[in-house]
């Protein structure tokens, strides 16, 4: 048995990177850069293999619940079923666009195209600035924007970034206590920050709602601290 870890075309476009790949068990063995067609959600999807790893090498992990206990479902029908291996990419060039935050090729590589299509430039509209009409009594008055209260949202450490992103994700909307931002930061701050994203990775996986999700999410770093 081997634990597969791989990416398609809908995970590669997760604005986050621990976002862009899924784990799955699987009987059969695949070496990186393999192309095949899997079942993703309730559809046919082409999938990037990355990493074939053998699943004895992770018994600790198994035991303490860390590995997604989900097996590769491949597709039954059609040329590409059971697995079939559709083509091997060169994985040296496909790792190289992984690590970038914008995924693009221009490459005559079908299948390489599939992963990582050429990305369009969207022309954006000019912001139209609305002022509020307002009486100027002097040269100190100051004038109040509409579109401030609209601005994008800026963070100055990862931490913040993390708290805020689950946060929206869970639906939390208390301002002090339980699910507000302080407890959120409170727990998070000291661990490390990429086993938190890769818990809440796990988490959105989950078909399950999004409150058992949250039940998940939280077990999980309760696990994480008592380690540290």
């Amino acid at each position: 048995m081997n634990l597969i870890t791989l990416a398609t075309k809908k995970t590669l476009k997760e604005t986050e990177r621990q976002f862009r790949y899924l784990r799955f068990f699987s009987s059969k063995n695949f070496s990186s850069g393999d192309v095949l067609e899997i079942i993703e959600g309730n559809k046919k999807s082409l999938a990037l293999i990355l990493k074939s790893e053998n699943l004895k090498n992770f018994k600790q992990e198994i035991k303490k619940g860390e590995l997604p206990p989900k097996k590769l479902k491949f597709s039954k029908t059609g040329e590409n079923k059971d697995g079939k291996i559709l083509e091997t990419l060169n994985f040296s060039k496909v790792k190289k666009k992984l690590a970038k935050e914008k995924l693009n090729s221009k490459d005559e590589n079908k299948y390489l195209k599939y992963f990582f299509p050429t990305k369009k430039k969207i022309k954006r509209k000019s912001e139209k600035i609305e002022i509020d009409k307002k009486i100027i009594k002097n040269e100190n008055s100051t004038l109040s924007f509409s579109y401030l209260e609209k601005r994008e949202k800026k963070y100055t450490s990862e931490l913040q970034e993390l708290v805020d992103t689950i946060r929206n994700y869970f639906n939390e909307k208390k301002v002090s206590g339980v699910g507000s931002f302080s407890y959120y930061a409170g727990f998070l701050h000291n661990l490390p920050k990429t086993e938190v994203w890769q818990i809440f990775s796990e988490a959105k996986e989950l078909n399950s709602s999004t409150e058992i999700k949250k039940r998940f999410f939280w077990k999980k770093i309760g696990n994480l601290k008592r380690k540290k």
